[in-house]
């Protein structure tokens, strides 16, 4: 399993890049998948980009609140056909939730 890695607003757009090293990238391609099967990544609607480029960005609104996402790319190299993959594990923000507040002193003068 995962370490799940930074945390992220939901409402928000979410960029994540893959780098290579030793190749071009006209020499790879690339596939973006969520592993968690709880985003689907092949839909148009979720994206800012398509699943299949280096970099892929999340459109602002997709992104459930207090969510943990696991997201793949494999990385394949065209001429050969090898291949590596990464994975990332973030969790999205969740909303306040009840609480209580105190001050103390609890009265005071403001200062301005």
């Amino acid at each position: 399993a995962s370490e799940v890695g930074e945390r992220v607003n939901a409402g928000e757009r979410f960029p994540v890049a893959a780098e290579v090293q030793n190749f071009n990238y006209d020499e790879v391609t690339f596939a973006w998948s969520c592993t968690t099967e709880n985003l689907d990544l092949t839909n148009p609607a979720n994206l800012l980009t398509t699943n299949t480029e280096s970099n892929l960005v999340i459109a602002s609104g997709v992104l459930s609140q207090g969510v943990t996402y696991t997201f793949a790319v494999t990385v394949t190299a065209i001429a050969t056909g090898s291949f590596g993959k990464a994975v990332f594990t973030f969790q999205t923000n969740a909303a306040p939730a009840l609480g209580s507040c105190t001050a103390d002193p609890p009265a005071g003068d403001a200062i301005l």
